[in-house]
């Protein structure tokens, strides 16, 4: 599909490489010697503008001698041109500093002497820079200060082109509600006043904003309506794109796979018309893999042939790599593997050379099934391999994307227990209504009014109780993965990846959704097997380290060690709250390296279990507190303690909690220890 990508490609390069009149530039030389002083400055500008394309050098000279000479005739009009000029040639040469600096200039200057429309132009001029080199909030900026003087100006045709960078940019950056309104305002535009060309480029646009969301019948229908446009205006070129978006849809999100093929010949055919070849290649290939979708192996033979010719001539080496590999696969469904192997490794041998990561995965995989039919499974096993590496490389490249994916899904995952909350809290009241209702029907008899409030308020404490057990849940849940602990981290992990430390980035990853995946899973659960509870408290444990630089260490510990931690069950997470406080309250304050014990002592009848720091301790820490004017209360403490209270006893027993300051004891210098005495219960109990 022709992206917004390649269109702007396009365009700069038609602005660049547009024929350069040699004659004109020599006409301009001879003018300049007799010009007057005016005329001398305009003259320099032209011959700016002229030499920018084939020698940017002299474009630069020209332009410098410009901006000398009107200051010299106190010309601030022709000053202002000659510095955007120059600013031109500096965005074109990709100097981007050096650019906004003489739009700037340029800007005041028009400002100063009431130019409001060269002013206007100045700032989308900036804005384009910004977002050239990605800074796309300060490019909204520029063009919106742009956009007001073109308001002020009653320039609406200025406004309906502002209006659609803007979107374009708001779209970039996943404002698609924002870029929807900026498109749909440069439509009304441009519509009302007839232009109707630059309404079938808004129309384009949204065709591409609903693409990018998914929604595909409405992109289909804004590609149909540019497609009107460009057919009333006789318009082939842009008719060819339009006719290959449409058959994009129907191929690849609608399988539609005739109307997609109709499409697709109509965008050779007009490109033929118009002479404009440029993906004549794509579109080819498109046309192929369609016939081959519907199993015309012959046609799709041949087309995918005249690509293949198309893209040697034009040394079209993404395509080429995709011919290459689909021709690997048609030999391959018609069980002729050596010719499959020699196309695969030409498309490998290309992506390598350019440097294109999916494609050399994905011709490994397909080399996989090739020798894996023929019962080379050795070297299926080693282009295995070779697929793994580079899908795991890419992923690494992709580990921005996921983190924000798991951002999301936590949010999710908190928004459903909420709504959970939210129907016990509407069944509670659902059920005390209906207890005044019975109590209008007490007159029926004393018994039978008796039996039927006992049996409400019984139902009611049920679901208070199951209340204040999801609502216990719900403040478990943020003590453990409060947003400080999830931010510091994801931004650990993001600093690794601006590193370029791919294997850091995606083991720590890893972790952290195993920990989230855990916790969600865990917090529903009464009791769960030890080895589990240490594997979580392990990914934890780690990722604290990370969030905190490496302050602490830490061990868990299990005695004695032949006991199966597998047939052990104890309640979930537990230690997590107060090891979050040993860290943030014990460990934080210190000047050294600080260290937690977890440790597991399996007895007869119970399991102890000791979270043990060397921070500053319970008395200190308080102490310290005072002088800082805080206070701490403890969450950890008082929500376990509820929570211990809504565990039944095994065997006649209950968990027991105790928090102890070490501080001067007997074997410990400082710090805390947290016991719990659990009732011991195995898998089979």
């Amino acid at each position: 599909m022709f992206s917004k990508h390649t269109f702007c490609i396009l365009l700069f390069m038609a602005l660049i490489y547009r024929p350069i009149d040699a004659a004109n530039t020599n006409d301009l030389l001879k003018e300049l010697k007799n010009a007057g002083k005016k005329e001398r400055v305009e003259i320099l500008i032209d011959l700016l503008k002229t030499t920018r394309s084939a020698n940017m050098d002299s474009s630069f000279y020209y332009g410098r001698k410009a901006v000398k000479a009107a200051r010299k005739i106190n010309n601030r009009a022709l000053e202002a041109l000659a510095l955007k000029n120059i600013g031109i040639n500096h965005y074109f040469s990709a100097q981007a500093d050096s650019a906004i600096k003489y739009y700037m200039d340029a800007a005041q200057i028009c400002e100063n002497i009431n130019d409001r429309k060269g002013q206007a132009n100045c700032l989308y001029n900036t804005g384009l820079v910004y977002k050239a080199t990605g800074d796309y909030q300060q490019a909204i900026s520029y063009f919106k200060k742009s956009m007001n003087i073109e308001e002020e100006l009653g320039d609406i045709e200025a406004k309906a082109k502002t209006l659609n960078a803007i979107g374009n940019l708001n779209q970039n950056l996943g404002n698609f509600q924002k870029a929807t309104e900026n498109y749909l305002a440069a439509l009304r535009i441009n519509e009302n006043r007839g232009i109707l060309k630059e309404a079938a480029k808004n129309y384009n646009n949204l065709g591409v904003l609903f693409y990018e969301m998914g929604q595909y019948s409405k992109a289909l229908n804004y590609y149909e309506k540019a497609m009107e446009i460009h057919s009333s205006l006789n318009n082939k070129r842009d008719l060819a794109v339009a006719y290959n978006n449409i058959g994009a849809i129907y191929h690849l999100e609608m399988r539609d796979y005739e109307k997609a093929l109709n499409y697709y010949l109509k965008s050779l055919k007009m490109r033929k018309e118009s002479g404009f070849m440029n993906n004549y290649d794509m579109v080819l290939m498109n046309t192929a893999d369609v016939y081959s979708l519907t199993g015309r192996d012959f046609k799709a033979y041949q087309y995918h042939t005249r690509a293949l010719e198309r893209a040697e001539k034009a040394d079209n080496k993404k395509v080429l790599i995709q011919i290459y590999n689909s021709f690997g696969m048609h030999y391959f469904r018609n069980n002729e593997y050596e010719k499959a192997e020699n196309y695969l490794h030409k498309g490998l041998k290309l992506a390598r050379k350019i440097g294109q990561l999916n494609q050399i995965r994905d011709i490994h995989k397909n080399f996989v099934d090739n020798y894996s039919q023929q019962k080379k499974y050795k070297k299926a096993l080693e282009h295995h391999q070779e697929y793994i590496r580079y899908r795991d490389s890419i992923a690494g490249q992709e580990k921005e994307t996921r983190i924000a994916e798991l951002e999301k899904k936590y949010q999710s995952e908190k928004k459903e227990k909420e709504i959970e909350l939210l129907k016990k809290r509407n069944e509670i009241q659902k059920v005390e209504n209906r207890r005044r209702l019975y109590t209008i029907y007490g007159l029926i008899g004393f018994i039978i009014l008796l039996v039927i409030i006992t049996a409400l308020l019984i139902r009611e404490w049920r679901f208070k109780q199951k209340y204040r057990t999801i609502a216990l849940e719900q403040k478990l849940l943020r003590l453990q993965m409060n947003p400080h602990f999830i931010f510091n981290l994801l931004t650990a992990i993001q600093g690794y990846i601006y590193k370029n430390e791919h294997e850091k980035a995606g083991k720590y990853l890893s972790m952290f959704a195993r920990l989230i995946r855990s916790v969600l899973e865990y917090s529903r659960a009464e009791f769960i097997s030890l080895d589990k509870e240490m594997q979580t408290l392990r990914y934890y444990l780690k990722l604290q380290q990370i969030r905190f630089s490496n302050k602490f260490d830490f061990e868990i510990n299990v005695s004695p060690k032949e006991e199966s931690t597998e047939q052990i069950y104890i309640p979930p997470m537990l230690a997590q709250p107060f090891i979050e406080n040993s860290i943030e309250h014990g460990l934080e304050p210190l000047e050294k390296t600080g260290k937690i014990e977890v440790n597991f002592h399996i007895q007869r009848d119970f399991v102890i279990l000791d979270i043990i720091d060397n921070g500053i301790g319970i008395e200190h820490g308080r102490k310290l507190n005072m002088t800082k004017g805080k206070k701490h209360q403890s969450l950890a403490t008082s929500i376990t303690a509820d929570r211990l209270s809504l565990f039944k006893p095994v065997k006649g027993e209950r968990i027991k909690l105790t928090i102890e300051d070490l501080n001067q004891s007997e074997h410990y210098d400082q710090g805390t220890r947290v016991r719990f005495k659990i009732p011991l219960k195995r898998k089979n109990d």
